[in-house]
C-alpha cells in the first residue's frame, strides 16, 4: 500500500470506529433501562461484540499509522 492508500484506509477505519462507538453508546442506553441484573442476554452479547470490534478497529488504526510512519521515514531518507 502506498502512502495515499494508507491515509485513505486510516480515514476509513476512523469512520468505522466513530460508527461503532455510536453503536456502543446506543446499546449502553438500552442496557441502562434495565436493572443491573435484568439486562437481556442479547443486549449484553451485542455490547461485548461492539467492544471487541472497537478494539479490533483501534488495533488496525495503530498498525496502519505505524506502516504510514515507516513509509514516510523511508521516503524522507
Amino acid at each position: 500500500m502506498n502512502q495515499d492508500e494508507l491515509v485513505e484506509e486510516i480515514s476509513h477505519h476512523e469512520a468505522l470506529l466513530r460508527i461503532q462507538r455510536r453503536n456502543l453508546r446506543a446499546l449502553e442506553l438500552q442496557i441502562a433501562q434495565h436493572g443491573p441484573l435484568d439486562v437481556p442476554l442479547h443486549l449484553q452479547l451485542a455490547q461485548d461484540d461492539v467492544r471487541a470490534e472497537i478494539a479490533r478497529i483501534e488495533r488496525s488504526i495503530r498498525d496502519l499509522r505505524a506502516r504510514l510512519r515507516r513509509q514516510q521515514r523511508r521516503n524522507a531518507g
